[in-house]
């Protein structure tokens, strides 16, 4: 595929994923402004946390878009250090359950003994992060999402599982494809 066919479809996607979040900002501060006398303080309260979400999932966004152009410029830098990814795991949850993740539930499971693996931790919490938003942008209100941690010595597996309409059979085989969509 050529490089400008990549760009130009991720600035499509890019486009279509930015648009969203700010309509729904959108919407919320004509409610507020026009509504808020109307609206309980839980209420009120409900509303700015989905400002928040929609704002974190922009930001998302904008540091996927970073680092897609770090990568083509060949800036992208890899600064592995050792850190103990169960506290890593769970600080990364936290933040997306307190950003976007509020009506969801969120199940992380841990094994194994030494938690230590050399990697780097801006890198891994982009990953991180969107996998954990993909299963919230994808799954259905107060559903439960996995977060499962594996480590021994010769692997570390990480797993986030959702209980969205999953990938058509068609569409798994472009699954790499850079910003590829599936149909559904």
């Amino acid at each position: 595929m050529a490089l400008s066919e990549i760009r130009s479809r991720f600035l499509s996607m890019a486009t279509h994923d930015m648009r969203t979040p700010l309509a729904v900002i959108q919407s919320i501060v004509d409610l507020l402004s026009n509504y808020s006398e109307r609206l309980s303080q839980k209420q009120i309260q409900e509303k700015y946390t989905q400002i928040r979400g929609s704002i974190a999932n922009m930001v998302a966004l904008l540091d996927d878009i970073l680092a897609i152009g770090q990568a083509e410029a060949g800036r992208l830098t890899f600064n592995p250090k050792p850190i103990k990814l169960e506290p890593f795991c769970l600080s990364v949850l936290a933040e997306v359950e307190n950003s976007i993740g509020s009506e969801h539930c969120f199940d992380f499971t841990h094994s194994g003994e030494n938690t230590t693996r050399k990697v780097d931790p801006k890198l891994l919490r982009q990953i991180l992060f969107n996998l954990l938003s993909n299963a919230i942008k994808y799954s259905p209100t107060h559903s439960t999402i996995t977060f499962d941690l594996a480590l021994s010595d010769e692997e570390t597996v990480i797993q986030v599982g959702d209980r969205g309409i999953g990938i058509p059979v068609e569409d798994q085989a472009r699954l790499f494809t850079a910003f590829h969509r599936a149909h559904n």
